[in-house]
């Protein structure tokens, strides 16, 4: 069977239209050099615009539409590389020529981005098992759709993140890659903006609503990485805004919250009052939560954070929509009991209560004309949840095909903005973090580690609260649970391997305790051990210390048969030289010598004897006599009581 790999050819496309738009100061340029490459690729002289939309399509997988292929025609034609003849273009042999090397191009690129599907696909197998065909094909479809944004809940999604972090080290592999997510953003903007003209003023002001998390998110509160995914953007708005206002003398977008967004975080502030008062258990963690609880040791601690978070968006710009009236307009009203029903099983009804009630804000203030495009739509909310995402293209919802939804995420609204920015300018400036590929695999494997952190506390909080278990019995594994709270940027090459791994550990509190039972063993097992293990090494140190004293004593007991050998012959010596001295007196002694002369000569001898210092000179026999001994002790930290044993 042969592995499919369904946008392989837009992979590459879009690779190479993004390193050309980077190297060219006009997007028609770039997008001239396509639609003259496939002249030589059809094998044609002449096309039609239908024609050409038809083989970008074919050959480039690009969807461009009509207008913008007829606005590049026309150039063409003005440049005199095509001429124009009943409908067609048609252009020169030797003008052909100059374009047949895009399409190698662009397999060279193919090859490329090849070694790094393959090198994907082997990360996977090991993380997962070996891959049939057909598991390879979905997990190549996951990586494009991945790349282009359109998907983020599917099977490989997690291993493909974390294939994407464990690579980054490399800086062609990730350049590669965002060259990709580069390319498909101009090519969504060209799509969804068929004017590829001078920029034109922002039809209709549009508000942005932030959800908690991005309100969380602008102020810090959920790491630096989220904190710089909407701060790009709001650099992106406030450029746009600059220029609106240049040309027409008012903002084009802004940023608000609704009311319903504002009773979150103010309830996500009280139950960190609550459980600094200890009023309640801190339970699961998030890492907003965390950056409350940070420095906080009383509830007046909160409470000044909470006042400093709304100053601070105030400060930003970043307002309260002023209350809407909801049940004025019934047919405005989105709520339906069949909403509930089909999303029961992924959340409560409040939060689905919630939800619902934003959206029929929304719906009010577009006035229930839904049928526009971005930036004529005038409202829209722009959230992280998945399930408010999903709820918001919900055809329950009083959406119909073809309607915008209700909310977006970050990624679209970047995306379009930045487009919309750089349109006909270049592309040389900085890409936003929302399109760079490590960012997105660091947020969304955070995203998803968070969330599955808050559906395993949520079961066992259930189980608690059912008295199906103790809050002592599940502690510590609320503990451990915890620690799998993470900042985007807190994952790297060393530990996302480990952190997937939680992720795909379908453990409950049961096969954790046995874990940590497990654990307990081998720790007790260790320490029986280690115990003996250093009851061996003491054993053997206490032998090698009685072997270290009994080699002194050794010591002790030769240098002491040395102290009297030394002594005895140093006596001995003396002796001679006394009876040596004796006989020379007696030969010294004349016959004119008196008595009192040799007794007085004799007592001088002997005052002499009596006054030499005979301890000292035992002191230096002595010290000679045991100076090896004393070495010894001293080089091996002996003390004298330890001999006494």
């Amino acid at each position: 069977m042969t592995i499919e790999h369904l946008n392989k050819d837009l992979l590459a496309s879009t690779a190479v239209f993004a390193e050309m738009a980077n190297n060219n100061v006009s997007l028609k340029q770039v997008l001239s050099e396509f639609v003259l490459a496939t002249y030589s690729l059809k094998s044609t002289f002449t096309q039609t615009s239908n024609e050409v939309v038809s083989a970008l399509s074919t050959h480039f997988e690009f969807e461009i539409p009509d207008a913008v292929v007829r606005t590049i025609l026309k150039k063409l034609k003005k440049d005199s590389i095509l001429e124009q003849v009943n409908g067609s273009y048609s252009i020169g042999s030797e003008e052909r020529k100059k374009w047949e090397s895009l399409f190698g191009r662009v397999e060279q690129k193919e090859s490329e981005q090849k070694e790094i599907t393959d090198q994907l696909i082997k990360y996977v197998e090991l993380q997962r098992g070996k891959l049939d065909d057909h598991k390879k094909s979905e997990l190549l479809q996951c990586f494009s759709e991945y790349l282009f944004d359109e998907s983020f809940e599917d099977e490989y999604s997690d291993l493909v993140s974390a294939f994407i972090i464990r690579k980054s080290q490399n800086q062609d592999f990730s350049k590669e890659l965002n060259l990709i997510r580069e390319g498909i953003t101009i090519l969504k903007g060209v799509k969804y903006s068929p004017d590829i003209n001078e920029i034109q003023p922002w039809r209709k002001p549009l508000t942005i609503f932030l959800d908690t998390e991005h309100l969380f998110s602008i102020n810090g509160y959920n790491g630096e990485i989220y904190k710089k995914l909407v701060s790009d953007l709001v650099e992106l708005i406030r450029s746009i805004n600059q220029q609106q206002q240049k040309n027409a003398g008012e903002k084009a977008i802004q940023f608000k919250y609704l009311e319903e967004t504002e009773l979150e975080v103010k309830n996500f502030f009280y139950a960190a009052r609550k459980i600094i008062s200890g009023e309640t258990s801190r339970g699961h963690s998030s890492v907003a939560m965390d950056t409350i609880l940070k420095g906080s040791s009383t509830s007046s601690d909160v409470i000044r954070k909470e006042t400093e978070f709304f100053g601070d968006l105030k400060s930003l710009g970043i307002t309260k929509q002023k209350p809407i009236e909801l049940y004025d307009n019934h047919h405005l009203n989105v709520e339906d009991a069949s909403i509930y029903k089909k999303y029961e099983s992924e959340c409560d009804d409040d939060v689905i209560s919630s939800i619902l009630k934003s959206f029929t804000a929304v719906n009010i203030l577009r006035k229930g004309n839904n049928r526009n495009s971005f930036e004529n739509i005038g409202h829209i909310i722009m959230t992280g949840s998945a399930i408010k995402l999903k709820i918001s293209s919900d055809l329950d919802a009083k959406i119909e095909d073809g309607d915008f939804s209700y909310a977006t995420h970050i990624y679209y609204v970047t995306q379009r903005l930045w487009f919309r920015l750089n349109k006909g300018l270049g592309f040389n400036n900085q890409l936003p973090s929302s399109l760079d590929v490590v960012i997105k695999a660091q947020t969304l494997l955070s995203n998803h580690l968070n969330s599955s952190v808050r559906e395993r506390y949520n079961k066992l909080e259930k189980d608690v609260e059912s008295g199906k278990r103790t809050l002592e019995a599940v502690q510590d594994y609320y503990i451990n649970l915890r620690t799998n709270v993470v900042k985007p940027e807190e994952l790297v090459p060393e530990n996302v391997e480990e952190r997937v791994k939680f992720l795909y550990d379908e453990s409950d509190i049961e096969n954790f305790k046995e874990e940590q039972s497990l654990l307990k063993q081998k720790a007790d097992a260790y320490d029986q051990l280690q115990k003996k293990l250093n009851e061996k090494a003491e054993q053997e140190e206490r032998d090698k210390r009685k072997a270290l004293i009994e080699e002194c004593k050794e010591i002790y007991n030769a240098c002491t048969a040395k102290y009297i050998r030394n002594k005895w012959a140093y006596r001995s010596f003396l002796a001679l030289v006394f009876t040596l001295l004796i006989y020379g007196i007696y030969f010294l002694i004349s016959p004119t010598d008196t008595p009192i002369s040799i007794i007085a000569f004799a007592l001088t001898v002997i005052g002499f004897i009596v006054m030499i210092k005979w301890k000292k000179i035992d002191s230096q026999i002595q010290s000679v006599s045991f100076a090896k001994f004393r070495s010894f002790m001293t080089q091996n930290s002996i003390e004298e009581t330890e001999l006494e044993n």
